[in-house]
């Protein structure tokens, strides 16, 4: 057997201390690394190993739906303007014309007139209009027209109070008498009126 000296073991001890510390001091070359190879590697590896699945195409979300047709609707009340245009002031009726509401036009008496200025102040409904003998002391609004009571047969002028109508045509509006003219030798009214849209 070989015996070796203390002095032997650690020349040994130092030159193996030498040798590990060498190989530790000195770094290693790192590898070079491409990451789109990488990245391609792995995708082709899970790829192939994928299992196959089938995947159910999404529903589409459902949103309730309001129907905003449910809601009643609360008409707006018509009025007219104040003042009245031009163009429905100061219309001179005498006696024999015939007033169409629904053109605004004064005529001989015919089938598309709705009011009849009979002798003296009389007012004759004609053709299926009607005009309200209950009359105010403002301008009525539309819905006041049309709930307003109708009767038949003559009714005298009498200034300054609205009286509702509803035309031959359906429309519906008032008329309010402005003026009396006695005239010679024929008497007359001078109106105003307005027909709601």
């Amino acid at each position: 057997m070989l015996k070796l000296t203390q002095r032997t073991r650690l020349g040994i001890l130092f030159v193996v201390a030498g040798f590990m510390l060498a190989c530790l001091s000195t770094p290693s070359p790192a590898p070079t690394i491409d990451v789109n190879q990488l990245v391609t590697q792995t995708f082709a590896a899970l790829t192939a190993n994928a299992p196959t699945a089938t995947v159910a195409p999404l529903e589409p979300s459902l949103t309730p739906t309001v129907v905003l047709t449910d809601i009643p609707t609360v008409p707006v009340d018509a009025t007219a303007p104040s003042p009245l245009p031009v163009t429905h002031t100061g219309i001179i009726l005498n006696a024999g014309d015939c007033f169409d509401f629904d053109t605004g036009a004064v005529t001989p008496l015919n089938a598309s007139c709705d009011m009849y200025m009979a002798e003296g102040a009389l007012i004759r409904q004609t053709n299926g209009a009607q005009i309200s003998g209950y009359v105010t002391f403002e301008p009525p609004s539309r819905s006041d027209c049309i709930a307003g009571r109708y009767e038949p047969g003559d009714l005298a002028a009498q200034t300054d109070l609205y009286m509702c109508f509803k035309s031959n045509n359906g429309g519906t509006g008032f008329v309010v008498v402005r003026e009396y003219r006695p005239g010679i030798p024929i008497p007359g009214i001078v109106v105003d009126y307005w027909l709601f849209p």
